[in-house]
């Protein structure tokens, strides 16, 4: 079984195509305890996610925090508020399976996504966390804020094979050994041009190796 972790706000335009994806892989076989904070939402968000928990195991929690929303930067307020929102969706969670799935609301992906990225934590359990190779629209990874390469640069580089070993990346899905995911905690990083999964990412390589899978796709939908 996995823990499902999402933060959700104002995502009523991509949220169905994510919870679609989920459901395609229970038909499949996975079992999932889902895991989802909102907070601030004007549009359908709360309400389709009150829908979608009604025959499912987890746990829903809505806040009103009047919070700014800042949309994709990586200004330190807006990182102090996703630190806020995503130790507040991994406090929901008490007792938790063997994996989690962090994942952002406006990413859809396959069986196959989770399939290698399990596979690669099931070869050596010295690899903690394994991340999807998220792309945009114009088929470029995109998530260049969460990524560091073992020399902490932002570019990737592809002859390194279908998985790289990096100090940080997200994609837009991961799953963590469970382990060490609640032994860690989002923060704020030090440097400016990184983001709270740098933070986190920090703290798990106390606990093994992140890698990029590179053939498990996701696809990021412009909110």
């Amino acid at each position: 079984m996995y823990d499902i972790f999402l933060c959700v706000r104002d995502n009523s335009d991509t949220l169905l195509d994510t919870f679609k994806c989920f459901e395609e892989c229970e038909k499949a076989g996975f079992e999932f305890t889902y895991y989802i904070y909102e907070n601030d939402s004007v549009d359908e968000t709360a309400k389709i996610v009150t829908n979608f928990m009604k025959n499912k195991k987890g746990i829903f929690k809505s806040d009103k925090l009047n919070t700014k929303k800042f949309n994709h930067v990586t200004s330190k307020d807006r990182i102090k508020n996703m630190v806020l929102y995503r130790n507040n969706c991994k406090n929901l969670c008490n007792n938790f399976n063997k994996y989690a799935i962090v994942i952002d609301t406006n990413i859809t992906f396959s069986i196959e996504t989770l399939l290698k990225i399990k596979n690669v934590l099931d070869d050596d359990e010295y690899n903690v966390c394994g991340c999807a190779y998220g792309i945009d629209e114009n088929n470029k990874y995109y998530d260049v804020y969460a990524f560091k390469s073992l020399r902490n640069k932002k570019n990737i580089d592809y002859s390194t094979g279908s998985f790289i070993n990096v100090n940080s990346a997200f994609g837009g899905i991961c799953i963590i050994r469970s382990y060490a995911y609640h032994k860690c905690h989002y923060g704020i990083p030090m440097n400016n041009e990184d983001n709270e999964h740098v933070f986190l990412c920090h703290e798990l390589q106390k606990y093994g190796n992140i890698i990029i899978v590179k053939q498990a796709l996701c696809t990021w939908k412009r909110d």
